[in-house]
């Protein structure tokens, strides 16, 4: 890792107080945040976006963002629904690696985990509980696509 880099990640635990995870967790939660930041209207947790845990296959994270805001929970689109606003809704799915090779397996694994996030009930890869959550409210936002402006 370069040096620009180190410097941006040690800024990053500074301001987290990040004391207890490994170099690499810390590198997954630095890269989620630059990301889901840069498309958020509204602050968020960390760990509302890393489900890289777990053994968790391919995903490090998933970021499901309803007008700009994160939604955590399968109910929280209903904000938005009493209100009658319609919904744009941005997925964000990320790999984060830190080696300085490409290895076209680990990008196949994301590939083949978002495909199987998206299109199936029954999944092929052992998804945690983050993200059985995620796609729970990623259902919900389906059920409710007559009120969909963007996907």
């Amino acid at each position: 890792m370069d040096a620009i880099l180190q410097g941006y990640i040690k800024d990053f635990i500074s301001e987290f107080k990040i004391t207890n995870l490994k170099d690499s967790e810390i590198f997954e939660h630095f890269c989620n945040y630059c990301i889901v930041k840069r498309e958020s209207s509204n602050e968020f947790e960390l760990d509302q976006i890393n489900v890289g845990k777990d053994g968790n296959p391919g995903i490090d994270g998933i970021a499901i963002l309803v007008n700009g805001t994160n939604i955590t929970s399968p109910e929280g689109i209903h904000y938005f629904l009493q209100k009658k606003i319609q919904l744009e809704v941005d997925i964000i799915f990320i790999q984060s690696k830190s080696s300085e090779k490409f290895d076209s397996g680990e990008i196949l694994k994301f590939l083949s985990s978002v495909k199987d996030f998206i299109e199936n009930e029954e999944y092929t890869f052992n998804f945690n509980n983050d993200v059985l959550i995620k796609k729970q409210i990623l259902n919900n936002i389906f059920e409710n696509a007559i009120n969909l402006r963007r996907l």
